[in-house]
């Protein structure tokens, strides 16, 4: 399939009685009705793929003529491939836009971090940068399978991780969360995003005394911290990737822990710390 740019189960089995004992075959496909195949070599933003065309089990052999038809579909869905990889970038960086005007990078990388691209505060694109540039090499590391976690997770789950550490004078905060699905599409290799934060000594301080007095995760400090920046629960609801009503249930845990009544007080108490 990948030199000549297609190929048949006629190319795979000797005869069509051999292909008739393959469990795929004999299981699945047969039952259902389409025991004649060919794939088609499709470029996609993740490497070459296979697509499966299926025909009814009593198709004579795939002729040259149909061959000739069937490659004429490749050009058309590999430029479907294309405007879907350039939508979903687009959603992306306008996804990138809650954070425009801060000093927050947006980086998109897939489940290994070979591929990682950033997007900075004005939308720019910048593709095969180093997932080192997000977090610090033995921090890679140490944190490697939890990233897989987030990445190999159900995206429904919006599983989402939060750390912070310090670049010699500056503190650093990262948020990584699942690629919402309604921002990607299936050939595209990233699944996760990360949010990167240089904070200042003061916001620091503020989220370490959150932590210390109070007894705060790490996503609920992310969370008064977005909200004291000025963020709804619905925009915090989209930035982690979660239901708004999870957002609005974990503002009610951070409220019993603090001793607050409403997001004012929280606000309130956040910016005397």
């Amino acid at each position: 399939m990948i030199e000549k740019g297609y190929a048949t189960d006629d190319n795979v089995f000797a005869s069509r009685e051999i292909k008739a004992e393959n469990p795929f075959y004999k299981d699945f496909l047969f039952r259902h009705g389409f025991g004649v195949l060919i794939a088609i070599r499709l470029l996609t933003p993740n490497g070459y793929w296979g697509l499966m065309l299926h025909f009814a089990n009593d198709h004579p052999m795939i002729s040259d003529a149909e061959k000739g038809l069937i490659e004429q579909v490749r050009p058309l869905f590999e430029q479907a491939i294309m405007k879907a990889e350039e939508i979903a970038f687009q959603r992306i960086t306008e996804f990138s836009q809650f954070f425009k005007g801060t000093d927050s990078q947006v980086f998109i990388f897939d489940a290994n971090g070979e591929q990682c691209s950033n997007i900075d505060s004005n939308g720019q694109i910048t593709k095969h940068c180093r997932l080192s540039d997000l977090l610090p090499r033995e921090m890679n590391q140490a944190l490697h399978e939890e990233l897989m976690q987030v990445c190999s997770s159900d995206a429904n789950l919006s599983l989402s991780n939060a750390y912070q550490f310090r670049d010699e004078d500056r503190h650093i905060n990262i948020l990584i969360i699942q690629i919402p699905l309604i921002l990607r599409h299936f050939f595209m290799p990233f699944k996760v995003c990360a949010i990167r934060t240089e904070c200042s000594d003061t916001s620091a301080i503020k989220q370490k005394k959150l932590h210390a007095l109070f007894g705060l995760s790490e996503s609920e400090i992310s969370t008064v911290d977005l909200l004291a920046s000025g963020n709804t629960p619905a925009m915090i609801a989209e930035i982690m990737s979660l239901k708004p009503t999870s957002i609005r249930q974990r503002l009610k845990v951070v409220y019993e822990k603090t001793q607050v009544n409403s997001q004012v007080e929280l606000v309130a108490l956040y910016g005397r710390l």
